[in-house]
């Protein structure tokens, strides 16, 4: 659970779900289908859902196409920033940030159902109409 709170976006009214990934990572590939079944299953009329890599354009088009993500893709135009300010040196990890810009909640490596359950849940509890 994250203690510390910090904004991610400046205004949003939605709830968004973030997935951060590296192209090169084994652990990664094993949330492709728990992300794909979240992106699938939740009302995008009430969540933004993305991803997130450190990538390069050319190996996120690659890995994109090789595993059919329907999501969009986000690569930070300056990586040592964007690792920093989100404390990101984990991958992968699954976050939800709520509509008024802070960090709901973090889920880093892989995906269970448990997990997954949790993620919908905890997304129910902070969607609004």
């Amino acid at each position: 659970m994250v203690k510390k709170k910090f904004k991610v976006f400046e205004s949003n009214t939605k709830v968004t779900l973030i997935f951060v990934f590296g192209t090169r990572c084994k652990h990664c590939i094993k949330n492709i289908i728990p992300w794909h079944k979240l992106f699938n299953n939740l009302d995008r009329e009430k969540i933004n859902i993305f991803a997130v890599t450190p990538d390069s354009l050319h190996l996120v088009r690659k890995y994109r196409e090789m595993h059919n993500l329907q999501y969009p893709v986000c690569v930070p135009e300056n990586l040592k920033v964007f690792l920093k300010d989100y404390k990101l040196d984990l991958v992968p990890q699954t976050i939800l940030v709520g509509n008024d810009s802070t960090v709901i909640n973090n889920w880093t490596g892989f995906l269970t159902t448990e997990s997954t359950g949790d993620i919908i849940k905890t997304i129910s509890k902070n969607s609004y109409n």
